[in-house]
């Protein structure tokens, strides 16, 4: 247990000292930059060209969150942006092989019939990726006057478009099996953020395809927001009020009598509250409350890794400075 906690303490000192790395240089008038971010948990490589010579979209910071996402959907048949990247999950790597090479050294993170390790690198699907973006990105400005002088100044952006990705490994149960998978994602995500005032909203859609007929096929859509004010401090269904829903369905029949089971193979609904304090901007209490309900991945009820399902409700508190 000793081994785990000093670990533990081990990547997360090394996550808080994660680096990134960026490069850029304009070639006939148009963009080309390289990114690469070094991190336990994920790490990236990524290469990106705009196809414009000059950004089609000034959008500033007046615009409402309705005229935003307008905005947006008006020119998603108009790509200017081209990204090539690839991703790989470190500590993901770290925990399959351990338990696969090192197995007395793996149980030493035993706690509680959980293995810590195993939960800290908990979340992707794949050992790594492949991926391929085509859309459009805009800066958000604080104005649309400042959009045209050189002092302008940029408060967040927003990103949409046609994500591909692909690999040749599923992970499952921190096990690594051969398959070789496609996914296809179109999404709109952003971010504004000012000295009082943050909003953050991702919507996507698409469908996850396998070559290993053990493991399903499926739809996804997914729809987020997040947004708080720190002066704001009335109750209100719309201000400092976010949610998360993910919903994933399977294309293949299933032999469920279940009806969830039947229809779905993952749903996570959540609802997260802001509470601005009157006498201090400087903390902001939040808390999530929210469900989550998993079926794995794996078709085949008797085969390897055997079939499952989890259910959890959730309450997480949290305080942003």
């Amino acid at each position: 247990m000793r081994t785990a906690i000093v670990f533990i303490c081990f990547i997360s000192t090394l996550s808080l000292q994660a680096k990134t790395f960026s490069t850029g240089k304009k070639i006939h008038g148009r963009h080309l930059g390289a990114t690469l971010s070094l991190d336990l948990y994920e790490s990236y490589l990524s290469l990106h060209i705009d196809l414009r010579k000059q950004q089609s979209m000034q959008i500033g910071l007046g615009e409402s969150e309705k005229k935003l996402y307008s905005i947006f959907l008006q020119n998603i048949l108009t790509p200017g942006f081209l990204l090539l990247e690839t991703t790989s999950y470190p500590l993901a790597h770290i925990s399959t092989w351990l338990e696969k090479s090192h197995e007395n050294l793996y149980q030493r993170f035993n706690y509680n019939e959980q293995n810590l390790l195993a939960t800290l690198s908990a979340g992707p699907e794949e050992p790594y990726a492949l991926s391929f973006f085509l859309g459009e990105i805009a800066p958000l400005w604080d104005s649309q006057k400042d959009t045209a002088t050189t002092s302008k100044k940029q408060v967040g952006s927003i990103i949409t478009g046609q994500l591909i990705s692909l690999g040749d490994k599923h992970l499952e149960y921190n096990q690594l099996f051969p398959d070789w998978w496609l996914e296809y994602k179109w999404k709109i995500k952003g971010q504004r953020k000012t000295k009082n005032d943050f909003i953050n909203f991702h919507f996507q859609f698409g469908f996850k395809l396998h070559e290993n007929k053990n493991f399903y096929r499926f739809l996804l859509f997914g729809l987020s927001r997040e947004r708080y004010n720190k002066y704001f401090y009335r109750f209100s269904l719309i201000e400092n009020t976010g949610f998360d829903l993910l919903i994933e369905i399977p294309l293949e029949k299933t032999n469920q009598d279940d009806i969830l089971k039947k229809y779905f193979i993952k749903t996570l609904g959540s609802v997260e509250k802001s509470f601005p304090l009157p006498w201090t901007n400087k903390v902001l209490p939040q808390i999530q409350i929210g469900v989550l309900w998993y079926q794995s991945k794996n078709i085949l009820p008797d085969s390897n890794p055997p079939s499952r399902d989890t259910f959890q409700i959730f309450v997480k508190p949290n305080v942003k400075f």
